[in-house]
């Protein structure tokens, strides 16, 4: 049997792979909320994207639990109540199901 910090480690192999998809650069889960670092470049086609789309379409549908953040010109979203790795992907999977052409 796994123990409950192996799963959550292989569930971060998921995550990162469901971001990466998603257009980040970078996730991090930290104190019950996940940054999702996204690209550096402001003229990159990411932008243009749907995955892009899909992002504001979640921000837009999760606006109590998603800041939208900019330091030293690097943009990233911080989702507030993610206790789990889980629960990350969970929000991930959401973020991927999103109709993007709405935006």
């Amino acid at each position: 049997k796994i123990p409950k910090e192996g799963k959550e480690l292989i569930r971060i192999v998921r995550l990162r792979r469901m971001a990466k998809k998603l257009g980040m650069e970078k996730v991090i889960l930290k104190k019950g909320q996940m940054s999702l670092f996204l690209v550096n470049n402001p003229d990159s086609p990411y932008y243009q994207s749907e995955a892009f789309g899909k992002l504001l379409g979640f921000i837009q549908k999760h606006p109590r639990e998603c800041n939208l953040r900019e330091q030293n010109g690097k943009r990233s979203i911080v989702i507030k109540n993610v206790p789990t790795v889980e629960a990350a992907c969970g929000y991930l999977q959401e973020m991927e199901k999103i109709n993007s052409t709405n935006f």
